[in-house]
């Protein structure tokens, strides 16, 4: 018996063209790709203009209880940076979202980051001050919980004259069924380790990281507020 001859139809008298074949496992391995990359989301490392390091993706994972990010539509670390240098004064409308990171759910997003123009810079945080914050000891002050973060740091280069001299970044969290394993600190680190990336990045767009003192790994945070 003759083996049957590869790329012959049943029953038809010549056997597909190679080129065919080719185009149709080319379009099904694309299709299975897509697919997949819709399921696992996008890589951190590309969300929010590449301003998330190592230790905010594992933030973000922390806070969602797995993978699968995707960046929502009105984020812009871009527009965010254009605010605070043009039109960056206390009382302004309300700062565009410079970062926010939709989780697994799809659901609104996971976290949010926006910043501001302020006109002081430890008192500012000191007033957002409870018993579950804690605290830590970078750019003017920063403070963490379990709703989110806030980080305030000095930043008087790069912007029109008059602007106030502070900027402070927040960071909120969605509550999620994850969040329940990491107890109020661990959310209030997972937020800040977000929060931290975004910031630094930003303070980089605007010309004053050297001005800012934001480190470039997160540091250890202080004792719970008394």
């Amino acid at each position: 018996m003759m083996p049957k001859r590869v790329g012959r139809r049943p029953g038809a008298g010549s056997p597909i063209p190679p080129q065919l074949v080719a185009a149709v496992l080319c379009a099904a391995l694309s299709a299975v790709s897509c697919s997949a990359g819709e399921e696992a989301g996008t890589p951190v490392p590309r969300l929010c203009e590449s301003s998330l390091d190592a230790a905010a993706g594992r933030g973000l994972v922390a806070l969602n209880g797995g993978d699968g990010f995707h960046e929502a539509e009105d984020s812009s670390l871009t527009a965010g940076a254009r605010a605070l240098r043009h039109s960056g004064q206390t009382g302004d409308p309300p700062p565009p979202v410079a970062c926010a990171v939709l989780g697994s759910d799809g659901e609104g997003p996971l976290v949010s980051v926006r910043f501001r123009r302020v006109a002081e810079g430890l008192g500012r945080v000191k007033g957002k001050l409870d018993s579950r914050s804690i605290e830590y000891r970078m750019g003017e002050w920063g403070v963490a919980g379990p709703g989110g973060a806030v980080l305030v740091f000095r930043c008087t280069r790069g912007s029109e004259k008059g602007v106030d001299p502070f900027v402070e970044g927040s960071l909120v969290v969605k509550p999620t069924d994850a969040q329940g394993k990491l107890g109020d600190r661990g959310r209030g680190e997972a937020a800040m380790a977000v929060l931290r990336s975004v910031t630094s990045t930003m303070a980089g767009r605007l010309g004053c990281l050297d001005e800012a003192r934001i480190p470039a790994k997160l540091p250890a945070p202080g004792p719970p507020v008394p």
